[in-house]
């Protein structure tokens, strides 16, 4: 078979190639439907109240995709001709080993025309959504009919003599981007604007005039409001396009490339049971927990892999089998088919022949008894002293220095390893005490190694973050176990550092408040995005107890609670028992989508991992009341595992 590295180059420049291709053929199409949308009737319908007429002007046709399905075609036909090139050249027998692989196959036509039916479909309709959710804001808010319009359609350049902006292409969620960018920057709050300035997508050319306008506590230009928002529109379809272009190309590459092997085996040319399939993942920090699981998994050539998540998947990518979104976005893992032509042969092993057993001989008589004095009996020995009870996290004396901190650590079950060299105690002991008791009350099996992560000798490899108080990091091994460590640096907890951290949580803690009030309120503008009871959550929040996190705010215990925190992720990305229904929870209630992350912290927004991890520093540090803040569902999986928490 060809090297691994250069089998990987010419995939990932299939990838960058198709990726191109079909970005740049999804916004010709885009471009087209734009040009092609009848204003006036959409304008009149408008002005008549008519959504579904105006949707019907837009004409919103799947075949303006058909060069993005060609496109996808192409990347499949070179994605199993690809393939085809790592087989090996000969079979075990010296004879050649001829394999072809054909799109036209009436396998590989089925995956193509089913791919391509979803595809469009879930592209037109999302298209539909976002401007009938577009319409219905500009009718609500009295927008002119014509304006409204324009903004679905984008404004022409005259320069050009093509249209630019509007949210056709865009998603459902990204026309909300749009429509909550347009309210922050109208709003004239200095809030509302800071929001803005807090969006990736934006262009940064206007920033210093929106900051003029935070300032002066008015709203920007409309001029400059109007430019803004179309190069925020332009930007996010570019991201969208790329988004479409990436996941479509490697998603033909993964069918391809199984394609190719299952024609192998439809020809005669290779055993089934010769092939099997090992996932791999990219290999750092950015993979999703669910595919670092599955890295170095073997299984048959039909068989799917299973994630953590309970998802079933035959190669990355594949949706066939249910997997979501979730699943597949931006996902980079691999699959490596393995030939083993020597699989179905076994040695010849001659048979055993195995004697008679021989008859049972009768056991000898005891020997009579000598008369003579008795014997002493002798004492039975001593029981063996019973093991060491494990002293408990509240009766545990801390450590006095580092290596009595390693030994803690140790005898406490919270790592096997641990090195804290040169490292204050005054702040590692809380932390300790706090990872002892984490691990006592969920039953937590010890993390491989504590300390900071450039003396842990982990078997990937790994990179302290900057300015992070601490982190995990986790991996799967190619024996299958997991690894994990608990970084801390080895300024961990720097007292200095501390109060800093805690003086700017209370002096901004009234500012964070107001922000996630301001977008609490926003998000409920979005039907069904916010659930009744994190509305309750949020308004049992005081303005003076939420921070940028939660260890923000927890002043001397800044250190036990950024340790809470990252124990969240053990129990979520390391435990085998608590993890998986962590995810099944994410999966059913998506609680960052339904607004319960502003019941928390603003950190708690970032992505699913740190709203687990937020959420579980408020569980274990602030008291029973707080704990309306979290989700019930999410609460009641820590209450499940926590040893010590009374139902009663």
């Amino acid at each position: 078979m060809t090297d691994t590295r250069a089998k990987g180059a010419l995939f990932d420049a299939l990838a960058e190639r198709y990726g191109r291709e079909v970005a740049a053929a999804f916004l010709a199409a885009v471009e087209s439907i734009r040009a092609g949308a009848e204003l006036q009737r959409v304008t009149a319908a408008i002005e008549a109240g008519q959504i579904e007429e105006a949707l019907a002007a837009l004409n919103i046709d799947a075949a303006a995709y058909e060069d993005m399905l060609d496109a996808i075609r192409n990347a499949q036909t070179e994605g199993g001709k690809a393939a085809i090139e790592d087989f090996p050249k000969r079979k075990p027998d010296g004879s050649a080993l001829v394999v072809r692989f054909s799109g036209r196959n009436p396998a590989a036509e089925q995956w193509l025309r089913d791919h391509s039916s979803q595809l469009i479909t879930r592209i037109t309709e999302d298209q539909r959504a976002a401007a009938r959710a577009s319409l219905r804001d500009s009718l609500e808010a009295g927008v002119n009919p014509r304006t409204a319009a324009l903004r679905i359609v984008g404004t022409l350049n005259r320069a050009t003599g093509k249209r630019e902006g509007g949210i056709l292409g865009l998603s459902g969620p990204q026309e909300g981007y749009v429509r909550n960018a347009r309210e922050e920057l109208t709003s004239g709050d200095p809030t509302a604007l800071r929001a803005y300035l807090g969006r990736k997508q934006r262009d940064k050319r206007f920033d210093r005039t929106i900051e003029r306008a935070i300032r002066e506590e008015t709203a920007p230009p409309a001029a400059t409001i109007r430019k803004a928002i179309l190069a925020y529109e332009s930007r996010l379809l570019k991201l969208r396009g790329d988004t479409i272009g990436r996941v479509e190309a490697l998603s033909a590459l993964q069918a391809a490339k199984h394609e190719a092997y299952r024609q192998a085996i439809e020809s005669g040319q290779v055993a089934e049971s010769a092939v099997r399939k090992v996932w791999r993942s990219a290999g750092d920090f950015r993979v999703r927990h669910t595919h670092r699981a599955l890295n170095g998994d073997s299984v048959a050539f039909r068989e799917p892999f299973v994630t953590p998540s309970g998802a079933r998947m035959r190669y990355p990518l594949d949706t066939s089998l249910g997997a979501g979104a979730g699943e597949i976005i931006n996902c980079r893992c691999d699959v490596e088919y393995r030939i083993d032509f020597l699989s179905n042969l076994a040695p010849a092993v001659p048979p055993v022949v195995r004697a008679p057993p021989a008859p049972p001989v009768a056991p000898a008589p005891p020997p009579a008894p000598v008369p003579g004095p008795v014997a002493p009996v002798p004492p039975a020995p001593a029981p063996a002293p019973a093991p060491p009870r494990r002293v408990g996290y509240r009766d545990a004396r801390l450590p006095k220095d580092a290596a009595g901190a390693r030994d803690y650590i140790r005898a406490a079950g919270i790592a096997l390893n641990a090195d804290l060299t040169g490292m204050a105690i005054r702040n590692i002991a809380p932390s300790d005490n706090a990872a002892h008791e984490v691990v006592e009350r969920f039953g937590l099996a010890p993390l491989d190694f504590m300390g900071p992560i450039t003396r842990s000798g982990a078997p990937f490899r790994v990179s302290a973050p900057r300015n992070a108080n601490a982190a995990l990091f986790s991996g799967r091994l190619r024996d299958g176990n997991t690894y994990a460590a608990f970084h801390m640096p080895t300024k961990f907890g720097d007292q200095k550092d501390a109060d800093r951290q805690t003086a700017m949580g209370e002096l901004g803690s009234p500012r964070y408040a107001k922000e996630a009030r301001l977008a609490f309120e926003q998000r409920k503008k979005s039907p069904g995005k916010t659930a009744p009871d994190a509305e309750a959550a949020m308004n049992a929040v005081e303005a003076g107890r939420y921070g940028w996190s939660i260890s923000s705010l927890s002043g001397d215990r800044t250190r036990s609670v950024t340790t809470y925190h990252e124990f969240g992720h053990v129990l979520h990305l390391v435990d085998k028992r608590i993890g998986p229904e962590i995810d099944r929870f994410l999966a059913a209630f998506k609680p960052r989508e339904t607004g319960w992350q502003y019941a928390l912290s603003q950190y708690s927004g970032a992505n699913d991992k740190e709203y687990v991890a937020e959420a579980f520093s408020l569980y274990m540090s602030r008291p029973l009341a707080e704990h309306g803040r979290i989700h019930p569902a999410l609460l009641a999986i820590f209450r499940k595992y926590d040893g010590e928490y009374d139902a009663g």
